[in-house]
């Protein structure tokens, strides 16, 4: 059996440990200078008709709603531009008259209404106003949205159907499911692809994860549970499902680009479409997963996301396989994107069907697609 292809992510590991000096992962970006004569000033009241208010070192001041601070990146709705992503080393000022929850390395939460100038964060809480260093804030977050403020959820859509010489039918979708509060964060994808030649299928494929995070600080936190499922009729997959646990470290971390790396333990079982005779179905194996994610912004609106998962089978190697895609996104509008996206599959050592049949060990895909913010 040839070795399984690791290099993407042990390269990329070896590029974060390269980068991780330059991300600030173990120590927070220096403060930029207080701005004077906003220097002592103290939090505002609450008042949540209000517009929060940011300031950059460029002295330039921002009008709108703060969304979240989140790995040393600031998301801001403004009144003009629109949303932004804002590298957190350069805003120089924070000031809403919202609730904000602001979440320390110690995992302590004040709540109120705030405003951060220079290294210090002063919130006016329910008992008092309280200073916050700067330097030790992880998160923060609104506290007035409810349960649905917390989460957000994205769909996309491509089809190719073509009639003539030949009928053909290419359907593709895509959802990503997200919730997120000061210290977790949970995160559902799944994609699917079904195609079809003069009336008989070619693709039929489907894939999906959970992961739920949990912040220890800005670098680490621990994944409680992660699971996958993938169905693949071609590849002799009826269902591959995976469950377990791990952690991970982000290495890189600035508004145009974050870099992820997971490793975790579990379970992976896989039920065959149909197997020769004397092979265990389903397959059981404990398995090993390293994995990394690349979120970059290459310019204003186009943005680059890269993910690679290895699901080591340690108990059975053969049962190795690996998952990656690159995406592509433009905004068209602000709630619409176009996309285009490949994704890569590899199975170690595919099962032949009851005919003997073995799959291919590689299967890439092609995707054009429109993506909506549903909220």
């Amino acid at each position: 059996m040839r070795p399984p292809p690791l290099c993407a992510p042990f390269l990329l590991a070896l590029l974060s440990s390269t980068l991780a000096p330059l991300a600030g992962a173990q120590s927070p970006p220096e403060a930029p200078p207080a701005v004077p004569g906003d220097s002592d000033a103290p939090p505002p009241e609450l008042d949540s008709t209000q517009a929060d208010s940011v300031t950059l070192v460029s002295n330039e001041v921002l009008r709108g709603k703060l969304g979240s601070l989140r790995k040393d990146s600031l998301s801001f709705d403004s009144d003009e531009l629109g949303e932004l992503e804002l590298d957190w080393a350069d805003v120089t000022v924070v000031r809403s008259s919202r609730r904000l929850v602001f979440v320390d390395d110690q995992l302590r939460e004040q709540i109120g209404p705030a405003v951060v100038n220079g290294d210090v964060a002063t919130v006016r809480t329910s008992t008092g106003i309280v200073s916050v260093p700067r330097a030790s804030l992880i998160s923060i977050v609104p506290h007035d949205e409810g349960e649905l403020g917390h989460w957000g959820l994205r769909a996309d859509l491509g089809a190719t159907i073509r009639k003539g010489n030949s009928d053909t039918l290419d359907l593709s979708g895509a959802m990503k499911l997200r919730r997120q509060d000061s210290l977790t964060r949970l995160l559902i994808e799944a994609n699917a692809a079904h195609g079809e030649v003069n009336g008989e299928a070619t693709v039929q494929q489907t894939s999906s994860a959970l992961n739920f995070d949990v912040y220890l600080s800005r670098a680490f936190y621990v994944r409680p549970l992660f699971a996958s499922a993938q169905t693949d009729r071609f590849k002799n997959v009826q269902f591959r499902g995976t469950v377990g646990a791990g952690g991970g470290w982000t290495i890189l971390n600035t508004a145009p680009i974050s870099l992820d790396l997971d490793l975790g333990a579990g379970y992976q079982s896989t039920n065959y479409e149909s197997a020769p005779a004397g092979l265990e179905d389903p397959n059981e194996a404990g398995i090993a997963l390293l994995g990394t994610r690349i979120e970059t912004e290459l310019v204003s609106g186009v943005e680059l996301d890269l993910l690679w998962r290895s699901f080591l089978a340690v108990t059975d190697m053969a049962q190795t396989y690996h998952e990656g895609s690159v995406a592509l996104s433009v905004d068209a509008h602000d709630a619409v994107e176009l996309k285009v996206a490949l994704y890569y599959d590899r199975v170690e050592e595919p099962v032949p069907d009851d005919n003997g049949v073995v799959p291919k060990r590689n299967d890439m895909r092609l995707v054009a697609s429109l993506g909506v913010d549903l909220w």
